[in-house]
């Protein structure tokens, strides 16, 4: 919360004073933010993690009522993006299972180079992909936004609810263009991810649902014009390889396999204990 604080002070002192960062020697880039926040509960108990930095963020809850699975990956590098998966099933009636994810991804960029006049910009070439997969029971986000102050200058978004979308059951945008960008002055990056699903046994809901969503950006520039493109101490300027839908399909199986094995050992420890 720190460094989300540093964010709206230097974002606010931009806009108000005007400060002058066109001429600096050296960008001054505030450190990334990142936040990864999950649930996984289901008619036997919940689980859940909420935790700011970089990693891995996962919750599980696996019981006779059904299996609730719930992952967010947050990656400044060796590519900057954000991951979520979701996954649930309700095994007997009246029983139910539920997953949330969020996962936030926050850091500065700057095409920094030669002192220009402000208002100067240059050719920035962007590749941008998100993806936003559903089933019914089930929601996934993924946006992408670049920010220069308040004003917003570019945003991606998919979405995907309950299995509807353009393109079957997925949603996603692939941003592969050239924008005009301001140069020598911070702009702000943000990637965010969220799912959820949520299954019942009573016909509320599927028995099983799933979700994933998934955003991963990276900006170019000709070095021939003079300018290098800055990031956040941490962060790298890559894409990375697009998650298919069946790797998620083997992730979720996979960790639902874990859970289901270890709910078999607890019952039959109880069982020998009785």
């Amino acid at each position: 919360m720190k460094s989300f604080s540093k964010w709206v002070g230097f974002v606010f002192a931009f806009n108000v004073f005007g400060l002058p960062l066109q001429s600096k020697a050296d960008p001054i880039l505030p450190n990334a933010y990142y936040s990864g926040d999950t649930g996984a509960n289901t008619t036997d108990g919940a689980g859940g993690t909420n935790v700011t930095g970089p990693g891995f963020f996962t919750a599980s809850q696996t019981g006779p009522s059904g299996t609730a699975f719930s992952q967010v990956r947050v990656f400044p590098s060796p590519e900057p993006d954000v991951a979520a998966v979701s996954s649930v099933s309700a095994s007997c009636y009246n029983c139910y299972a539920q997953t949330y994810n969020i996962g936030n991804l926050i850091y500065g960029l700057e095409f920094f180079g030669p002192s220009a006049a402000i208002g100067t910009t240059i050719s920035v070439h962007l590749d941008a992909y998100g993806l936003a997969t559903s089933s019914l029971g089930s929601a996934a986000t993924s946006w992408f936004s670049l920010q220069s102050g308040y004003d917003t200058a570019l945003n991606f978004q998919a979405d995907s609810q309950n299995g509807a979308a353009s393109n079957g059951n997925q949603e996603y945008f692939n941003v592969s263009s050239t924008y005009q960008l301001l140069v020598n002055i911070p702009y702000t990056v943000i990637l965010y991810a969220s799912t959820n699903a949520s299954a019942a046994g009573n016909g509320g809901y599927s028995n099983a649902a799933s979700a994933n969503a998934y955003v991963d950006p990276m900006f170019t520039v000709d070095p021939a014009l003079g300018y290098t493109v800055v990031l956040s101490d941490g962060v790298a300027n890559a894409v990375g390889s697009v998650p298919e839908p069946s790797t998620w399909a083997m992730m979720i199986l996979g960790f639902a396999g874990l859970g289901f094995m270890a709910f078999r050992r607890r019952s039959k420890s109880a069982l020998m204990a009785a």
